[in-house]
């Protein structure tokens, strides 16, 4: 009997001795099991997390490289416009003219840089800085001005001073205008035609039917009957010639 108990002690000490490891494997399961669930979060989730914070730092990196220029947005941005069109016209700047309004041929503008990249460039804006009716000069760096679209090549623009006194250089004009792109080729055109309505014009007849020539390669091209094909500057020449016949009449 007493041999009996001895071995029912011995095969329950040998059971509990197997439970142990199984137990207290368990145990560190429950516990790591604690530490990867901390916070509601499994490790997976917070992986994850860490992965897409990562992926949104890197685009907002990139975007704000593609958008800001490298110098900031400290200063003013000072431009130009020049435009043969009506006295009385008028260009708004900025949405509804927030930055006043052009009326006529020619002005100069300054305005906060942070809004010339900001609001500043409506449709309108826009096309008149590609047109080059409208130029930067001075306020942006080169790497903005390439950004804008404003680095500007030989020919695109005038310098301020030798657009307003185009008028008064006579036929030196000549070395200005081999120069210039078509653009402003026909913005000349169109300055001298109003200076000779108003008997203003300092041009000789000889500068003239020169310029005429050069004006008549931009057009060469223009399907036969193009009345641009005789040249920009041929009205005023057709107003000489007839000029001079109602003077051989008196």
């Amino acid at each position: 009997m007493q041999e009996q108990e001895t071995k029912k002690r011995t095969t329950r000490s040998k059971k509990t001795a197997e439970e142990k490891p199984e137990e207290a494997k368990r145990t560190a399961e429950e516990k790591e099991n604690t530490k990867v669930s901390a916070g509601t979060f499994t490790l997976e989730q917070v992986q994850a997390m860490i992965a897409e914070a990562l992926k949104k730092h890197d685009e907002e990196k990139q975007q704000g490289t593609n958008v800001r220029p490298a110098s900031g947005t400290e200063g003013t941005v000072t431009m130009f416009f020049q435009a043969e069109v009506n006295d009385a016209s008028e260009l708004p700047l900025g949405p509804n003219g927030k930055y006043g309004v052009i009326t006529g041929k020619n002005a100069t503008i300054t305005v906060p840089k942070r809004d010339f990249i900001a609001d500043f460039r409506t449709t309108t804006v826009q096309y008149y800085l590609k047109t080059r009716n409208l130029v930067v000069i001075d306020g942006l760096t080169d790497e903005e001005r390439h950004i804008y679209g404003l680095d500007y090549k030989e020919g695109e623009y005038l310098e301020p001073a030798v657009y307003k006194g185009l008028l008064d250089m006579g036929d030196r004009v000549l070395d200005v205008f081999p120069k210039l792109s078509v653009t402003w080729r026909e913005m000349i055109a169109q300055k001298f035609a109003e200076a000779y309505e108003n008997k203003t014009l300092k041009c000789s007849r000889q500068c003239l039917v020169e310029l005429n020539r050069m004006s008549k390669q931009d057009y060469k091209d223009l399907p036969k009957g193009d009345e641009r094909k005789k040249g920009g500057f041929w009205a005023i020449i057709h107003g000489m010639n007839a000029d001079d016949e109602a003077s051989d009449d008196e």
